[in-house]
């Protein structure tokens, strides 16, 4: 350091010692290769066993191996000093909260901020060769998942999602609501279908839906991707279905041809034929269709207003079939059960895909899950079910 406080970097080394700091750790097989024996293979050493740690560590598939070999044979190491000037070397790219953790687990948990050559710095600072860094820790303070956005070191990363599964089970439940929403959003079901596809997409062995929960609620995983991911697939996807979608020119003037576009149904709340229905467009192209009473297509339209289209039903009463729930409620009798279902299939020839209906003390109540075409043909449906003896209730209900 100098007498004004700046540091100098002064470097003296060998041909073999330039070309370990050129090259990185790939200059000792080339020399090994060579026939040059090193007096000193301890850097060597240290990279064998972290391979071995790494070939052994259960999180770690074989892509994210490669990637960690590829990082540690082209990435080169920076030095550091400390505000004692004591020397240190990182990764390069590192930040300054990737040095705290490099000094001790705990400089690094209980880190707030960073002096960076005698600046403050946020942690997330990338370091350059040759700074001076002090870590700034408070004793209330402990890591946050934000840390895992910037963090660049296996090891940082390591300690900081190992501290977090100590809160492992909200974790997983922040993940899975979070997942279930972006889902829905784009007009899929959070089943294991779905699960079965991203697990796949994010290279999580075993097809662990908690640790896919896990993950997801620590950020770990881009969920940008999520459309592209089950677009391939599509098993948890609803069924297309043709809309006709006006669309404005230029001088506000209708367009009267049809532009036929690919819609889906959205799994959140499934609208049928002849309900009033807003429409959100997808990064894929395709446009989900809800409900326009539906709350996840309202928290949509409220971020993404430029997203909202208005689509029209086309061909009502056709053979297409769409899945809706009605719920009953009334007093049990014998024969009960037999009528309403004579009449779903026989006289409106509706196809019933699940009925569940238990009775307590003589009341019964439950739902039937069906198949219909449009709205219309749902209500008078309704209205016939609630004229027969002993029923008390009928209603459409969510899915």
């Amino acid at each position: 350091m100098s007498d004004r406080g700046i540091w100098i970097e002064v470097q003296i080394r060998s041909k073999r010692m330039d070309d370990i700091a050129e090259k990185g750790i790939a200059a000792h097989w080339a020399y090994k290769q060579e026939g040059y024996i090193s007096e000193n293979d301890s850097e060597m050493d240290k990279w064998l066993a972290k391979v071995k740690d790494i070939l052994v560590s259960p999180d770690v598939n074989a892509l994210e191996l490669l990637d960690i070999i590829h990082n540690d044979l082209t990435s080169s190491e920076i030095t550091v000093f400390t505000p004692k000037g004591e020397q240190r070397s990182v990764q390069k790219g590192a930040t300054a909260l990737d040095f705290a953790y490099g000094i001790h687990t705990e400089i690094g948990n209980k880190a707030i901020a960073a002096k960076v050559n005698m600046k403050l710095v946020p942690l997330s600072h990338v370091l350059k060769t040759g700074d001076q860094v002090e870590i700034i820790t408070a004793e209330n303070s402990s890591p946050k998942r934000e840390w895992l956005r910037f963090l660049q070191t296996r090891h940082a990363r390591n300690v900081v999602i190992d501290y977090f599964k100590g809160s492992k089970k909200e974790i997983v439940e922040l993940g899975k609501n979070t997942l279930s929403t972006q889902l829905e959003s784009l007009g899929y079901r959070l089943n294991s279908d779905s699960i079965e596809l991203l697990c796949k997409h994010f290279n999580i062995p075993g097809k662990n839906s908690e640790e896919l929960y896990f993950r997801t609620g620590l950020g770990l995983l881009s969920l940008d991707s999520l459309g592209e991911a089950l677009a391939s697939s599509s098993p948890s996807r609803t069924h297309y279905w043709p809309f006709s979608l006006f669309i404005r020119r230029k001088d506000n003037q209708q367009q009267s041809a049809k532009e036929k576009e690919a819609y889906v149904i959205a799994s959140c709340c499934r609208p049928i034929p002849g309900d009033a229905v807003v429409g959100i467009k997808n990064p894929d192209g395709t446009v989900t269709v809800h409900k326009k009473t539906c709350p996840v297509a309202d928290s949509i339209a409220s971020k993404h207003g430029d997203r909202v289209v208005v689509p029209q039903w086309e061909n009502e009463g056709d053979n297409k079939a769409f899945p809706a729930r009605i719920a009953l409620k009334g007093i049990d009798r014998v024969g009960l059960l037999n009528e309403i279902s004579r009449y779903i299939s026989l006289v409106m020839g509706v196809n019933m895909k699940k009925v569940l209906l238990s009775t307590e003390q003589g009341i019964f109540e439950g739902y039937i899950d069906l198949s219909v075409h449009d709205k219309s043909a749902l209500e008078r449906m309704i209205r016939k079910l609630s004229s027969i003896d002993g029923i008390q209730s009928v209603a459409r209900t969510e899915l």
